[in-house]
């Protein structure tokens, strides 16, 4: 059976000069997947073989029906034949064209599947299109970016931290944007990140790396698998991230749902829609044998704890509260409560300590 268009499959080995190493296998096939790991993971070298940049010493690497390296025969297709459209963490726009300019740079931007006016109709640019990219903010740079590569007509949507340098409205607005464009035009989409919030909301599919190996492949929940939190101390961090339905503004706040229980948010100004998120530090959560009155904290989550992972002079707890928690605990505070998998806990989180994400 013949594979997807933009079903990627990447067996490669690399080295640089100064010793780094990567040896690699991973599969991406529709949706949007997420290359995750800590700093010096190998993820924008992984990138960098799939684009073309560079060149694996041994290994294999096909997008679809089309072979884009094989060592062993000695194919090595260049960047441009690649039908591969990057998106970097600066835009990288060509300063002396407009933005339309820019938009159809790529020569097969005239005979895309894309149309220009619905490109930026999607990402919402068409007040953009006379400006040059130095009038432009780091958003709307991204935007145009994102526009420029999906005109390329790609077979493949490649992005290297492509909103780590924007503030969180601005970010959370360029993904939206970049989840709107794989939906409507069903291209498949390659993207690193460290921000395990932005992953969780927005990948079908995780690739999870450390020191250029592939530690773990699959959904987006395994960034909170407590086994393989152990396996990386240094990243990636370990943020909860909790949908909160049912939304209501009371007049001095926000309030909603999470599953049957009821959550005070941060004052966010106005709220769209019925669902938002909202994410917080496993230390923001105070773990309880009961329900306390007479305190300021707001939200006291009853949660049946799932698992516990020890790490040096640490204890996380996950707990199921109709969705996955995690609280950082010490030691000592995990034996005193008696903490153990199936028994019931009550989180407390202040409404302070949370972050309306979108």
């Amino acid at each position: 059976m013949t594979p997807p268009a933009g079903h990627l499959t990447l067996d490669c080995q690399f080295r640089y000069a100064e010793g780094f190493e990567l040896d690699l296998r991973f599969e991406a096939c529709e949706g949007i997947t997420a290359l995750v790991g800590p700093s010096g993971a190998g993820k924008t070298t992984a990138l960098g073989l799939i684009a073309g940049i560079l060149r694996p010493q041994r290994g294999r690497i096909r997008l679809g029906d089309r072979v884009l390296v094989d060592t062993e025969s000695r194919i090595f297709l260049p960047p441009e034949r690649r039908g591969i459209g990057m998106v970097f963490q600066d835009a990288r726009l060509f300063p002396h064209l407009s933005v339309h300019d820019n938009l159809i740079f790529s020569r097969r931007a005239v005979a895309s599947r894309m149309a220009l006016p619905r490109v930026v109709e999607i990402l919402e640019i068409g007040h953009l299109v006379d400006q040059m990219p130095e009038r432009l903010s780091g958003g709307e740079r991204q935007r145009v970016a994102l526009g420029r590569a999906l005109l390329s007509d790609p077979r493949l949507l490649v992005m290297d931290e492509p909103v780590s340098a924007l503030d969180e409205p601005l970010k959370h607005r360029v993904l939206d944007y970049l989840a709107r464009a794989v939906a409507e035009w069903k291209v498949p989409a390659l993207f690193v990140s460290h921000d395990s919030a932005d992953v969780r909301r927005l990948a079908d599919r995780v690739v999870l790396m450390a020191a250029g190996r592939t530690i773990a492949t699959g959904s987006a929940d395994i960034l909170l698998d407590g086994a393989l939190l152990a396996k990386l101390a240094h990243g990636p961090p370990l943020i909860n991230l909790l949908r909160v339905e049912r939304l209501r503004n009371t007049g001095s706040y926000w309030e909603g749902f999470v599953g049957t229980q009821m959550v005070v948010l941060p004052a966010a100004g106005v709220l769209e829609g019925e669902t938002t998120y909202v994410e917080f530090q496993p230390h923001d959560v105070i773990l309880s044998a009961e329900t306390v009155a007479g305190l300021s904290v707001r939200n006291q989550l009853r949660g049946v704890v799932t698992r516990l992972v020890s790490l040096p002079g640490r204890v996380l707890v996950e707990l199921d509260v109709g969705q996955p928690l995690w609280a950082d605990v010490t030691p000592g505070a995990a034996s005193e409560l008696g903490i153990e998998p199936g028994g019931t806990l009550y989180c407390l989180v202040k409404s302070t300590a949370m972050k309306v994400v979108g």
